[in-house]
């Protein structure tokens, strides 16, 4: 049988080796615990965030509003109506709208109360239904058309 050859350096590297795993070893438990000490809380809360900035992070993202359908809504007058919905078209006399004057309600009373009413509800020309506010209701269409033609001066027959 052959004698096993010695090798005269591989005893220093096999420990050379072990030395350096070992160095290597300990440098990531170091880091290792380093980073758990550095990222820990200690001695309570945070307090580097000013109040204002954390309730600004706690605040609500938005409201939900109930509603009681049952509670009827109040009832607006004809120059509420007017103030809110039909000004924008009717003080100016946009794309043909009837100004508050008699002249431009002439020759529109001649189908009576009935129909402007109609026109109000269901749109004419280029006015949209209800002067493009769904919400009104019928009795604040005829209250904002007896305003107009009041302001206007026109009387209708009965």
């Amino acid at each position: 049988m052959a004698t096993p050859v010695k090798d005269p350096l591989a005893m220093p590297v096999l420990v050379s080796g072990s030395v350096l795993l070992l160095l290597a070893v300990l440098f990531l438990l170091s880091s290792l615990t380093n980073t758990i000490s550095e990222n820990s809380v200690r001695h309570g809360p945070d307090t580097d965030l000013p109040s204002p900035a954390i309730a600004q992070n706690l605040k609500p993202l938005g409201t939900v509003v109930a509603v009681d359908k049952t509670i009827a809504p109040k009832v607006r007058s004809g120059q509420e109506i007017f103030a809110s919905t039909c000004t924008a078209c009717h003080t100016s006399g946009v794309l043909g709208a009837p100004k508050l004057d008699q002249a431009d309600w002439a020759n529109r009373i001649g189908n009576g109360m009935e129909g402007l009413m109609n026109s109000a509800l269901h749109g004419k020309g280029q006015m949209p239904a209800r002067g493009g506010n769904p919400s009104l209701t019928d009795e604040e269409m005829q209250a904002a058309v007896d305003y107009m033609l009041e302001q206007a001066g026109v009387k209708l027959a009965n």
